[in-house]
């Protein structure tokens, strides 16, 4: 099993799972030109893909997913809600796959199952935003941004993660004395927003186990956020439960691929 985070940040998200010859995208938030010269440079082409997996609906997550699914006739995985509140992005798409938070399913011999969090957009709710969990040979990986804030349920599901990719978005004093307005700061740091670096540690520390393989930190804020603060809140709990020797830890970026495996 591989993560291939090949973008992340508030201008694209796009990740490629491969497991057991099975290739899965989730989320296409690039263009689909860039999407597929991402996938190439990891030896991988859009036609290869088993599906497109959605999270929500914003469209740092959804751009390319539309013309990838036309134009490869690939099936898109997403929620009823998330289908209907992002049309503009996705178009009309040749098949669609409705799929329900906790309940999983599979797709190309890996068990997928999505669980639901509390992100929302500003001022209102997202329709029905969820992360993925996945399952293959006995190994299990999570793609876990946009989390608004941490949750048991997120904690639950997100636990025994072999490889994981996981929200590390702000820093708080960064975000308050930041150039952002007040209303955008105040989502971002509220219960709908994204993780901050200490947020997402403490949620770390409760999936941590001694069988992680490789976390990616994800969904960097380029305003409000450096690599070097997020990597040395999420090394802290490495630390603390004395795997910082053992976990490959790497920081997703905008414009470069990052790539976890298992260890054999």
């Amino acid at each position: 099993m591989k993560l291939h985070v090949l973008a992340s940040g508030s201008a694209g998200n796009c990740a490629l799972l491969e497991a057991g010859g099975t290739r899965l995208l989730v989320d296409a938030g690039l263009s689909g030109a860039e999407i597929e010269r991402r996938l190439a440079a990891v030896g991988a082409g859009a036609g290869d893909l088993a599906g497109i997996l959605i999270t929500h609906e914003h469209a740092d997550h959804v751009r390319g997913a539309g013309i990838l699914a036309r134009r490869h006739r690939l099936p898109v995985y997403l929620t009823r809600g998330t289908h209907a509140a992002e049309r503009r992005h996705l178009g009309e798409l040749p098949f669609v796959r409705h799929v329900e938070p906790g309940r999983e399913f599979e797709l190309g011999g890996v068990g997928v199952r999505p669980f639901s969090t509390p992100h929302t957009r500003q001022g209102g709710g997202l329709a029905d935003p969820v992360a993925y969990c996945f399952f293959a040979g006995g190994a299990k990986a999570g793609y876990a941004t946009d989390l608004g804030h941490p949750t048991g349920l997120m904690a639950q599901h997100l636990s025994g993660c072999r490889l994981l990719v996981l929200e590390f978005n702000h820093d708080p004093a960064m975000l308050v004395g930041g150039p952002y307005p007040w209303p955008v700061k105040q989502w971002i740091k509220g219960q709908g927003g994204h993780l901050s670096n200490e947020q997402a540690a403490r949620l770390l520390e409760r999936v941590l186990h001694d069988r992680l393989d490789g976390l990616v930190l994800a969904h960097l804020s380029e305003t409000n956020n450096t690599p070097e603060l997020a990597r040395a809140a999420a090394r802290e709990a490495l630390v603390r439960f004395r795997l910082h020797e053992r976990v490959e830890l790497r920081v997703a970026s905008p414009d470069a691929t990052v790539t976890i495996a298992l260890r054999r």
